[in-house]
């Protein structure tokens, strides 16, 4: 079964109609998964939401803004293994 991926707003995945797209793997050309095109609804909603999480956090201290990059190094720390596992895959080798 293949893989489709669909919007992420909001932390979560908003799934929706559209036309889905292959996505490739370098590797053996076989399809691994498929990006679904969002509607204009869903483009709607991500750019309400993408506004509201700006309008909500422009004002945000530098000790929170150094707070939540912290917080997101530590997450790309965390997913070294599969990150790299991902990029083995990727190039063959």
């Amino acid at each position: 079964m293949t893989v489709k991926l669909h919007s992420f707003i909001d932390g979560k995945t908003v799934e929706h109609a559209g036309t889905a797209t292959g996505l490739v793997s370098p590797v053996d050309l076989s399809v691994f998964a498929e990006m679904v095109e969002a509607p204009a609804e869903t483009v709607a909603q991500a750019v309400e939401s993408a506004h509201f999480a700006y309008t909500a956090n422009k004002r945000a201290s530098l000790a929170q803004r150094v707070q939540w990059l912290n917080n997101a190094a530590a997450a790309v720390e965390r997913a070294v293994p599969e990150i790299t596992a991902l990029l083995i895959q990727d190039i063959g080798k």
